[in-house]
């Protein structure tokens, strides 16, 4: 079960990872008409503090320069290896959890929202209006997932699959959200093997040999159920060694 457990633990500390950044990430994205009224200053004012931010996080930075002129300068310098970038909108995100000064909270949120870069044009507020729904769908979503998620033993049998298999064929999803979950289900390849058995000492296996010379063992817990063991001849003197030890 510990096996079950970690796995389960691993995906339930990514999935909170996704949930606080998307969370942290809500709370920081506004319209331009709401950074004006929760801050104080005007939009221009905004601006003018994002460039002298951008200034002093990247250096080299030319943010003056037409907009055309600055993609073309990206490309040439764009390195394989890494995203400028996505470096940077790190760095803003960490400036915006060290400083309490609105203004400057404004002015990332603004550069954050245009991808690290200076914007002159007039806010589209329909196009922010579904970017923001977005992120909530996502908050949403992740939401469920932790609540819902219980740690399961693999469906062997596919019996799981097939029961949903019928369903989406015989039956009309209720609403969206039904229809995602089976879609989830189908597409998703469960292994055919179970999860590992961790046995901590010794004392939980009791090995034998049967009427046949083959090496068996017994699992505390699963005193009716012996076990022949079969393997490669690679491994068959390890378990010939364990086993040895334990009928002696």
């Amino acid at each position: 079960m510990d096996y079950i457990y970690k796995s389960w633990l691993t995906i339930q500390k990514r999935l909170q990872q996704q949930l606080d950044g998307k969370i942290r990430w809500l709370e920081m994205l506004n319209s331009d008409a709401e950074l004006v009224e929760t801050s104080g200053y005007s939009l221009e004012a905004i601006r003018t503090k994002a460039a002298e931010i951008l200034a002093m996080t990247t250096p080299e930075s030319d943010t003056n320069l037409p907009l055309t002129k600055k993609r073309n300068t990206k490309k040439s310098k764009k390195s394989s290896a890494s995203n400028p970038e996505l470096s940077l909108s790190h760095k803003l995100f960490d400036t915006y959890q060290e400083t309490d000064d609105i203004l400057s909270r404004s002015a990332i949120s603004y550069l954050l929202k245009n991808g690290c870069k200076l914007n002159d044009k007039e806010e589209d507020t329909e196009k922010f209006a579904k970017r923001h729904r977005k992120v909530e769908i996502q908050i949403q979503r992740l939401t469920d997932k932790l609540t819902s998620r219980i740690p399961k033993g693999r469906d062997l049998t596919n019996t799981k699959w097939l029961e949903t298999l019928f369903t989406a064929t015989t039956t009309v999803p209720k609403d969206n959200a039904e229809a995602k979950r089976w879609q989830d289900i189908l597409s998703t390849r469960s292994s055919s093997l179970p999860f590992p058995l961790v046995f901590e000492t010794n004392e939980d296996l009791k090995w034998s040999t049967n009427e046949k010379g083959r090496l068996c063992v017994r699992f505390n817990g699963l005193t009716d159920l012996t076990f022949e063991v079969y393997c490669d001849s690679r491994q068959l003197h390890w378990f010939t060694r364990f086993g040895s030890n334990a009928i002696l």
